[in-house]
């Protein structure tokens, strides 16, 4: 959860109902507007669930195999990676930049999802031992 979307949330909540919490300057409405940040902690949490995305490497999201079987998939080469790759290149163009790019770029080889949520290919960028042409 990002601090921007729980005063959003709180925000239109307060105002929905009328409040000057966010409205009004002055210390005097901070307590208010804890309550509302409060109530807006509470809807976030109901509904937490569901903006939960499936962990990598599940197959909550994938094609059943029938499916599968009639179609050919590309390579997958994840987003994390695809910009991994963008910073290696950076690295080759900006050496003296080499240990925060080279970080950035580890940092998102890391972040790869490994397979394509809804085919199951296992990303090819070779950062992750197994391809999907191993």
């Amino acid at each position: 959860m990002t601090t921007d979307l729980r005063n959003r949330i709180a925000r239109a909540m307060a105002k929905a109902a009328g409040s000057k919490a966010f409205r009004e300057p002055g210390t005097e409405w901070n307590h208010l507007r804890s309550v509302w940040l409060g109530h807006a902690d509470a809807a976030l949490a109901a509904i937490q669930d569901q903006f939960v995305p499936p962990p990598p490497g599940s197959t909550e999201e994938q094609m059943p195999d029938d499916i599968l079987a009639l179609i050919d998939p590309p390579p997958y080469l994840s987003t994390a990676c695809e910009t991994a790759q963008l910073l290696e290149q950076a690295v080759a163009e900006h050496p003296e930049r080499q240990a925060g790019l080279g970080e950035w770029a580890r940092r998102m080889h890391a972040r790869c999802r490994t397979n394509n949520k809804y085919t199951g290919r296992l990303c090819d960028c070779g950062h992750h031992g197994e391809t999907a042409d191993a």
